[in-house]
């Protein structure tokens, strides 16, 4: 008798949970450390093999998901877990995090992630540091030269809280089209979503804020210390891009003290633009009202966004927040609505484009 030689390709996979996993043949899998789910390849001669990894571990594998210890249990706060990334190749350009759930201590009052906190060292990329809740969020990383990239979650014994974090890391090749444009921290490639700041959420922060007088107000949600770019990938056929605020009416609050603005006299009707704008506030270039009007400058804070459109590109939305987040209780940050708008004739349209 004879032992018949197949080979199949190690292709993407996805295991019995729900992972990304590569096809391999089942000792391959256990030569990675992967763990077998499913069955791949023609015939199902394949297993499907995911790489898990925890706290003090490292992988230089593609689509590898890096946990908390237990998870989906919880873990206490008091330790700090790190996990290193090693890009599989010299052509690794950029690493995505895809925070599939994402769970820590609140900021304190002032948007500082002093209890927990997630910090990457080693990136070529600008990431503040992230705290909070942040489940369905990602970020891009650039890889340094083929230099190790380093994940550290740390957590404070100080606040009773159930953390747990999974995270996917997905290597990216410099000639891969998924490629993040430089200096975005976000990435974006559909022709209309919901973007978010860090640690957005319709809960009130827990951390109090204490001004001078000595009351006490609920703290923000926004993080401070935030200065990144979100962008969205220009669809062919497509030259416009419209922002627009989501439904809910405190889904807006970058700036100013929301928890008491609310009250009396309630949110206003517009936002605050322009050079009003000093402390916190989003920058959208060349934006213009839906009647064709020109917004009066780039950069849009307060409690409320207005509808707006802008044709400059690339398609990019800049976040910025500064150190100090006192005068800016129970703010919740951003989500803002882009929807990408086809190319018209419009003569109109046509002088936007040209601007």
């Amino acid at each position: 008798w004879s032992i018949g030689l197949v080979r199949f390709s190690n292709d993407v996979c996805t295991s019995l949970e729900g992972f990304d996993g590569t096809c391999y043949t089942s000792s391959q899998c256990d030569n990675v450390g992967g763990i077998a789910s499913g069955t791949c390849a023609l015939n199902d001669i394949g297993v499907c093999c995911t790489i898990q990894k925890s706290c003090g571990e490292s992988s230089s594998l593609n689509n590898t998901y890096f946990f908390n210890s237990g998870f989906p249990s919880t873990v206490a706060g008091g330790t700090q877990c790190t996990f290193t990334i090693i890009p599989c190749n010299t052509n690794i350009c950029e690493i995505r995090l895809d925070f599939l759930s994402f769970t820590l201590a609140q900021p304190d009052g002032n948007g500082y992630c002093v209890t927990d906190s997630f910090v990457v060292t080693g990136s070529g990329s600008n990431v503040p540091i992230l705290c909070g809740e942040n489940t369905g969020q990602h970020i891009y990383l650039m890889v340094n030269n083929g230099s190790n990239i380093q994940l550290t979650i740390s957590t404070s014994s100080s606040v009773t809280l159930g953390r747990s974090w999974s995270i996917k890391v997905t290597q990216i090749a410099c000639d891969c089209p998924t490629l993040a444009p430089i200096g975005c921290l976000q990435f974006y490639t559909e022709e209309s979503d919901t973007v978010t700041s860090f640690n957005y959420g319709t809960t009130i922060n827990g951390a109090l804020v204490t001004w001078e007088n000595g009351t006490t107000r609920p703290g923000s949600r926004q993080l401070a210390n935030q200065n990144y770019g979100i962008c969205v990938n220009m669809i062919p056929g497509y030259c416009g891009i419209q922002w627009s605020q989501s439904s809910d009416d405190t889904s807006f609050t970058v700036s100013n003290n929301t928890a008491l603005v609310a009250v009396t006299p309630g949110l206003p009707g517009e936002g605050i633009i322009g050079e009003n704008c000093t402390t916190d506030f989003v920058v959208i270039p060349n934006p213009y009202y839906a009647n064709g009007t020109a917004v009066a400058g780039d950069r849009f804070c307060g409690n409320q966004f207005p509808t707006v459109t802008t044709y400059s590109k690339p398609f990019v939305l800049t976040v910025i927040t500064n150190d100090n987040e006192l005068d800016d209780v129970a703010n919740r940050g951003f989500s803002l609505d882009y929807t990408q708008l086809a190319c018209s004739s419009n003569l109109a349209v046509i002088g936007l484009l040209g601007r």
